[in-house]
């Protein structure tokens, strides 16, 4: 078993490897052994059996400190302030000029700074599998991958929602590719803003600036959610627009309904397992999927349920039959 170094012998040794980083003699190494035998001198510092073991893990931490401060004056990954103030830090330290108390506070904020030049540093840097990508959209929109934290956090700041920080765990989701983050642009301003779920590539979040609801132009959003291979039903943004997944994928064309009823203002599109319904003046859309069972919808649908539609309109019962049935290229055979 490793037999544990004294407390002064652990402070010797780092206040001589503090001389020798800084490339002084044994004169600074006696400097600071007299500022640090003033700073235990004062009996708040000390109990019955000497020096408190607080205080002297406080003066540990100091002196490391002071030995990664030769470091850091060179540190080009450090913004220039801090390579100034870890300098100034290493030459009042060499000179004596301070108590050891004083040093202790600059080190400590030293040590801060220089953590938070590191954050910074990381924040920049790309997220690894995360590249950069930039689409053109029509009526001058573009949308963008964001592939770093900080572009998150400048996107979240600029439309005022929660990913311009981490509270709720979004610079996470980015570092670990839980999620993809895109923000959409129409020239030089931001508009809104996707979080993706990458496994199943569908969105769980589509909002505009400051939490506010979005309306994209349906060119736009059908162009962005094809490009980008997204999955919107289930996003009031995306559904309410027309650019349900069914249309997205060339599986029905908007401008050609399966069946529509003029007076109710109905329209109904179909393919194998979806169903999409748009009602109404106001164009309320709902989406359906079969599951092997029953008809469900996406959470973003006006409508939850089919029944009522089927016994108003047998053709929609008819239509709802033949998108349940499976998929086969020839009769007799399934597809797998």
């Amino acid at each position: 078993m490793t037999k544990q170094p004294r407390p002064d012998q652990l402070i010797t040794k780092r206040i001589m490897q503090f001389t020798r980083k800084a490339r002084h003699g044994y004169k600074v190494a006696r400097r600071v052994r007299n500022k640090l035998d003033e700073h235990f001198a004062a009996p708040l510092r000390r109990d019955g059996r000497g020096r408190k073991s607080q205080e002297l893990r406080r003066a540990l931490v100091t002196l490391r400190h002071l030995i990664n401060a030769t470091a850091w004056r060179s540190r080009v990954d450090l913004d220039v302030n801090v390579r100034q103030e870890a300098k100034a830090l290493v030459t009042t330290a060499c000179h004596g000029q301070v108590s050891f108390e004083s040093l202790m506070d600059r080190a400590r904020t030293l040590r801060g700074r220089v953590n938070k030049c590191g954050k910074a540093r990381n924040a920049r840097r790309a997220i690894k599998g995360c590249k950069p990508l930039r689409i053109e959209l029509p009526e001058g929109f573009t949308v963008e991958r964001l592939h770093t934290v900080k572009m998150l956090a400048h996107a979240g700041r600029t439309l005022g929602n929660c990913t311009k920080n981490n509270n709720f765990g979004d610079h996470d989701e980015l570092r670990t590719r839980e999620s993809d983050f895109y923000w959409v642009r129409h020239g030089n301003s931001a508009v809104a803003m996707l979080r993706v779920h990458l496994r199943s590539r569908e969105i769980a979040e589509f909002l505009g600036k400051d939490n506010e609801d979005v309306e994209l132009p349906r060119s736009v959003l059908i162009t962005m959610l094809s490009r980008l291979r997204l999955n919107g039903d289930d996003v009031e943004a995306c559904l309410q627009q027309g650019a349900a997944s069914i249309f997205v994928t060339g599986g029905a064309d908007i401008c050609k309904p399966n069946y529509r009823r003029r007076r109710r203002k109905l329209r109904l599109w179909w393919n194998k397992g979806v169903l999409v319904i748009r009602e109404g003046r106001r164009h309320k859309w709902s989406s359906f999927c079969w599951d092997g069972t029953a008809w469900q919808s996406s959470d973003a649908s006006r409508r939850h349920r089919l029944d009522d539609l089927m016994t108003v309109h047998p053709l929609i019962a008819c239509f709802a039959h033949k998108a349940a049935q499976p998929q086969t290229d020839r009769p007799g055979r399934r597809l797998r």
